[in-house]
């Protein structure tokens, strides 16, 4: 049978081995508490009506979607961006063993696993394949697919990167020792014609939030381990080379592919679910910037925009459905996100961490920085502070709990100005002034200059600072140049994988390429992760909001990754999709496999 499981009873507070037994079995017991979660949007919420399933479903059409950012295929490549190539090929190209409900965004269900069984101590997950899965080139996928990519995720053969996949070597064991050997139990083993056996170091109330992650998706192996055993370090998945195969609904249609410009996915007729998919086609096309997606949505062109859309206006968006009506839905995207800056504490004039004016330098930046000015100035006043954590979380801390923990954070005027005082003292105990300013090399991706600049304008204006700010092009381009530690500051924005508080630290906090967003700045602390193990076995959700608040604290304090504030985010698609439920945050995925256009 398939496994239904609320993702709300997933994270409450019960104890975390009564939780994972009761996973292989439907869990909407009310009796569970409610854990913090992103709530779907009502019609109310955003003056549209939710896509209607009403009718039978008709084949055929295709559907346009924008071409944006890096072009890489590996799921477990080291560019996993929120683009339709990358993010969006997650149940469309590829599919996931557990995933959250398509339809209702809500439960987890098994996608290509048949069934999942947790053993009574939480250590032990036992999942089933489903039998006569076929790969788009017609060869049969089996359990030995899913223990290799899996084994990748988890041991990176060839150096793979695998950073979004992050929470799997936190919470499966190895299978490895450190000369290469299989251990004895290790955590990855197929026990079964059709089934594997999963161990993990502890019992977790996230454990299937983060397999059911839409970043953990499946490849055959027949590819990936050829490239992984040639060795000489990692590559991509090569469509030219006929690489790009997955299980999903679509598949590439190599006749309509120009890599960086143009890829058009097709029905795929041998899917292992019956009757779907109901579309011909995806297409996506590339767009140049925000202003030609805009620009094509209202032409007709472009059927959807995202997967996120963090560079829009609220009022952008506000005028594109007052113009265009019924012919699009409109729903706010909320996510676990953590957008600021980073400060290179392997510089000198910022670092390292315990150097007395170095920190002084830090903590006068952080106070400086104006989370509800950025808001104003960027998102029409239409945004959320970043505090580490999110907001949603009020069993982390209360708002009042995080201005008084993070006083840089208090939107007061009053507390602002006292903030800006300070910071400026702090300059001048660290050796600056009005005629001494620091120089600073801030490292800005192109697309996110607005952002930077405005980060840099407030600093230039109210501290003794002169920052530069340095366009290093796109995204990939830009990462490259932060990775060789050429820069001072430097602006990120990332996503939690899946929904819960451990997304945020494992994809933003640890050393790349250890699985995080931290590049090379070279900030770290023992006590953050000894905090962070604690609360990553702890079945008490007061206790673990106490670890995790003392994490955020501590992050604060160091100021060398400083988080600011994130604004709205949207989700459009055109309003004749039907069988369509829009996705909530970006952790449940974008499978267009239900899909249908009316007439």
């Amino acid at each position: 049978m398939r496994n239904l499981i609320s993702k709300r009873g997933l994270a409450g507070a019960m104890l975390v081995i009564v939780l994972l037994a009761t996973l292989a079995c439907s869990s909407g017991d009310d009796s569970v508490p409610a854990a913090p979660t992103v709530a779907v949007p009502s019609s109310a919420d955003t003056g549209t009506s939710a896509a209607s399933t009403d009718g039978a479903p008709v084949y055929g059409g295709t559907v346009t979607v924008p071409a944006t950012g890096s072009w890489a295929f590996d799921p477990a490549s080291n560019v996993f961006g929120f683009s339709w190539q990358k993010l969006g090929a997650g149940g469309n190209m590829w599919n996931e063993l557990i995933r959250i409900s398509p339809t209702d965004r809500e439960t987890f269900e098994g996608d290509l696993a048949e069934s999942w069984q947790m053993s009574d101590d939480g250590l032990t997950l036992k999942v089933k394949l489903i039998d006569g899965i076929m790969d788009h080139e017609g060869d049969p996928f089996t359990i030995e697919d899913v223990y290799y990519q899996l084994f990748r995720y988890v041991e990176r053969p060839n150096k793979t990167p695998a950073n979004t996949q992050a929470c799997l070597r936190t919470y499966v064991k190895k299978v490895l020792d450190e000369s290469g050997n299989k251990l004895a139990e290790p955590g990855l083993e197929i026990t079964g014609t059709h089934e594997i056996s999963i161990r993990f170091t502890a019992p977790r109330a996230s454990t299937i939030a983060c397999l059911g992650s839409p970043s953990v998706l499946y490849t055959p192996s027949k590819y990936t381990k050829a490239i992984d055993d040639a060795g000489g370090g990692y590559r991509d998945i090569d469509p030219d080379k006929g690489e790009y195969v997955g299980t999903g609904p679509f598949k590439i249609d190599m006749n309509n592919y120009e890599v960086g410009a143009r890829m058009v996915w097709e029905r795929n007729p041998n899917y292992f679910k019956a009757g779907l998919p109901y579309l011909d086609s995806i297409e996506h096309v590339l767009m140049s910037d925000d202003s030609a997606i805009l620009a094509n949505i209202r032409a007709g062109r472009l059927d959807v925009l995202g997967p996120l859309a963090p560079n829009f206006r609220m009022s952008e968006m506000q005028q594109l459905k007052k113009d265009l009506g019924d012919k699009i839905l409109l729903h706010p995207h909320a996510q676990y996100r953590w957008e600021g800056i980073q400060l290179n504490v392997q510089d000198p004039a910022l670092g390292p961490v315990g150097d007395p004016n170095a920190d002084k330098v830090r903590k006068a930046i952080r106070l400086a920085v104006d989370p509800q000015e950025y808001i104003d100035g960027l998102y029409d006043g239409e945004g959320t502070i970043m505090v580490g954590f999110n907001l949603r979380d009020t069993w982390i801390n209360t708002l009042e709990g995080w201005y008084s923990d993070m006083p840089a954070f208090n939107p007061d005027p009053a507390s602002r100005a006292k903030m800006v005082v300070d910071a400026k003292q702090l300059m001048v105990d660290a050796g600056y002034g009005p005629d001494n300013k620091l120089s600073l090399l801030y490292l800005c991706a192109t697309p996110t200059q607005h952002k930077c600049e405005a980060v840099a304008g407030q600093l230039n204006r109210d501290i003794y600072v002169d920052i530069t700010v340095a366009l290093g092009g796109g995204y990939g381009a830009t990462s490259e140049k932060v990775r060789k530690g050429d820069y001072q500051i430097m602006s990120t924005a990332h996503n939690g994988r899946f929904a819960d508080p451990d997304a945020m630290t494992l994809n933003v906090y640890p050393l790349w390429p250890d699985g995080g967003r931290n590049y090379t700045n070279g900030w770290t602390n023992d006590k953050f992760w000894d905090l962070h193990a604690k609360q990553n076995v702890e079945p008490d959700k007061t206790t673990r909001g106490g670890y995790l608040r003392e994490m955020a604290k501590i992050v604060y304090e160091d100021a060398a990754m400083i988080s600011i504030a994130t604004g709205p985010n949207f989700w459009i698609n055109r309003g004749n999709w039907r069988g369509y439920t829009p996705p909530p945050d970006p952790n449940v995925g974008y499978s267009l496999e239900n899909v249908w256009l009316a007439p």
